[in-house]
């Protein structure tokens, strides 16, 4: 695991600043699902200080771009790939991909809209924020790590299909620094 060896190595990493991709709120005030869970499984373990993580959030998702542009742009982006396509939360038919950071209202006839319910019930978000195509065709690398077999017809959609929001992540392959890291199990369609 990276946050042990970081934590040893923590002053080679004091410069290294975090910004998270996409956010939500359960429970009015909180800081929000993301950043929770950044901080709990790898932020806090290791030794990464408050003051290197940039938080979006319902507040600050307007002037989000502009804070990462006037600090230098993103290096990196490490991102996931859903089973429906989505990346940040860039969700299918939800997903603009002519803007940046961006809100976007939670609605009822969304096709993910049950699976949020199933995974939040009563707490589900009636909002999230995102950074959209156009702020992650600003980073400099951007690097997709998919593994198992359950993400392996996903994996086969993203190389084969054309781009459109119903699959949101097909956007990305426009990206100049884009690597697609795959385990034998996603990759078993290709």
């Amino acid at each position: 695991m990276a946050a042990p060896q970081i934590r040893e190595n923590i002053d080679d990493f004091n410069h290294v600043h975090f910004y998270n991709f996409d956010n939500f709120e359960i429970n009015k005030g909180g800081r929000g699902v993301t950043v929770d869970e950044l901080k709990r499984q790898f932020l806090d373990p290791a030794g990464i200080r408050d003051e290197n993580l940039h938080e979006l959030n319902y507040e600050n998702y307007l002037d989000f771009d502009g804070m990462i542009q006037s600090h230098g742009g993103l290096d990196l982006m490490m991102i996931g790939l859903g089973g429906d396509g989505h990346f940040c939360a860039n969700m299918p038919v939800a997903a603009d991909f002519t803007k940046g950071t961006y809100m976007i209202e939670v609605k009822e006839d969304y096709p993910w809209y049950p699976d949020l319910v199933q995974a939040f019930g009563e707490n589900r978000p009636s909002q999230i924020v995102t950074m959209g195509a156009v702020a992650v065709m600003k980073v400099k690398q951007l690097v997709m790590i998919v593994n198992g077999k359950a993400k392996a017809k996903a994996v086969k959609q993203l190389v084969d299909s054309e781009i459109q929001n119903t699959f949101p992540s097909s956007i990305l392959k426009l990206h100049p620094n884009f690597m697609l890291i795959l385990d034998q199990e996603a990759a078993s369609l290709l």
